[in-house]
Order: C-alpha cells, then sequence, then structure tokens
C-alpha cells in the first residue's frame, strides 16, 4: 500500500515538472513564488513518505523501493539550480550495516553441581590432642567469617558477550543515531528555507496590499474633494437663481393684479 501511495505521489510530482517545463518553454512564461513553494511543498511530503517507508521496506520490495528512488532522483537532477538546492532533497538510502548483531551463547550454562569436598572436621567439644588443633581452630574461624565456600549450590555461568560484540553493537546504534541525526538536520534546513520562502512571498504580498490600499484612499480623496466644490458651485448658483426666480415671479403677479 506504501509502495503505491509512494508511486502515485512521484507521477505526481513529475507531471508537476512537467507541467512547469511547458510553461516555461511553450508559453514563454516563468512560474510564480506560490508554484515554486506548492512544488518545495510537494517535494518534502515526498522525502518524508520515502524515509518513512524505508525503515519498513519488505525484502520483496526492496528493487521496486529502489526503482522509484532512482524516478525520483532524476526529477530533482532536472529541476533548475536555482529553484532548489539538488543535494538537500536527493534521497539516498542508509548505508548497510556490513557486521550484523552477533550475540554468543553457551548452550549448557548451567554446570553440573558437584559436592564440594569437606576440607575440615567436624567440631568436637573435646579435641583430641593429636590432632592439628592449630589447623582446625583456622579452618573454624574462615568458615564463620565466610572466606570458605558454603554449603549452597553454585552455579557456573558464562559470559554471553564478549566486548568485541559489545563494541560492535555500540558502534551499529552510533551509525544509526547518526544517521537519524543527519536525516533530521537536512528535514530541519528544509523547513527552514520553505519558511523563508513563504515569509518572502507574505511580505510582498502585504506590500502590493498596502500600496493599493493607500492608491484607493488616495483617489477616494479625490473624488471627495471633487464633490465637495461641485456642490459648492451648486450652492452658489442655486442662490442666484432663486433671486431672479422670486423677481420674476413678483413680477407677474404684480402684472396680474395690475390687470384686474
Amino acid at each position: 500500500m506504501n509502495s503505491l501511495k509512494i508511486e502515485y505521489e512521484i507521477e505526481k510530482l513529475s507531471e508537476i515538472v512537467d507541467e512547469r517545463n511547458r510553461l516555461i518553454d511553450v508559453l514563454h512564461m516563468q512560474p510564480s513564488k506560490n508554484d515554486n513553494v506548492k512544488l518545495k511543498k510537494h517535494i518534502n511530503h515526498m522525502l518524508d513518505s520515502l524515509k518513512d517507508f524505508e525503515d519498513d521496506v519488505p525484502p520483496s520490495e526492496q528493487d521496486r523501493f529502489e526503482h522509484q528512488i532512482r524516478a525520483y532522483n532524476d526529477i530533482i537532477n532536472s529541476l533548475p539550480v536555482t529553484l532548489i538546492d539538488r543535494k538537500l532533497y536527493e534521497f539516498a538510502l542508509k548505508p548497510e550495516l556490513k557486521d550484523a548483531k552477533k550475540v554468543r551463547f553457551k548452550e549448557d550454562l548451567v554446570e553440573d553441581y558437584k559436592e564440594p569436598e569437606k576440607k575440615f572436621k567436624p567440631y568436637k567439644d573435646d579435641v583430641d590432642p593429636a590432632d592439628n588443633s592449630d589447623e582446625l581452630l583456622e579452618i573454624q574461624r574462615q568458615e564463620l567469617l565466610g572466606n570458605r565456600e558454603s554449603g549452597t549450590p553454585k552455579y557456573s555461568i558464562s559470559p554471553q558477550v564478549s566486548n568485541q560484540d559489545i563494541f560492535i553493537q555500540q558502534q551499529q546504534q552510533l551509525m544509526e543515531q547518526e544517521s537519524h541525526l543527519t536525516n533530521l538536520s537536512s528535514s530541519m534546513n528544509r523547513t527552514h528555507g520553505v519558511s523563508l520562502e513563504i515569509n518572502d512571498e507574505v511580505e510582498q504580498q502585504n506590500q502590493h496590499l498596502l500600496t493599493d490600499l493607500e492608491r484607493q484612499v488616495d483617489r477616494s480623496e479625490s473624488n471627495l474633494r471633487r464633490a465637495g466644490r461641485r456642490l459648492d458651485t451648486y450652492e452658489a448658483s442655486s442662490r442666484e437663481k432663486g433671486s431672479c426666480l422670486l423677481i420674476a415671479l413678483l413680477s407677474i403677479i404684480l402684472f396680474i393684479l395690475l390687470i384686474i
């Protein structure tokens, strides 16, 4: 399922790049910054998908996965250097660990228990002078101090891992950690680059919007001033015409009165 998804994403990326090339070669137009940002976002998504699938790829899908990686790298190499840093966006497989983790175990960890030989004589209240009393006292003293082996069964267990195996395991763990840190660093660098581009694009859009808004405000202000001047002219002309109309009306009334 993941392999099919990656193949679909690669085909989609190929279509985006082909459409971009047709726009440049046929229409002689340069892609906008929004198109560049969308392309880089899709490439970052592709890289994350490849990294996630790399750790879980089954052996049966290994050849297909390597073919998909070659197709992806070919698309990246076809993009212009001025658009992206190819080395930063190329995908490389993790180096295979030559030395497998080996732990040697001994089949028979528990050896047969043998009854320890008694190296001391039983304690007696009445010590026979013929016996070696000094040796017996020394043995009893060591037994009381715990320097002698106790009568409990003792098992001999051989070491499971040698120092060389431990060193190899530590080297492998360090290599894996270094690989993870490298991937994390490259991902952070790409994310930082995309964020800077988005910031530049937003700043440019805001600058254009502010410029257009300022022009519209200035245009509205000039229109309001022009309308004010027209109102003043109309008011002055209305005053003059109003007095003339009043005189004419009074003259008509006077003429009617004279006739009557």
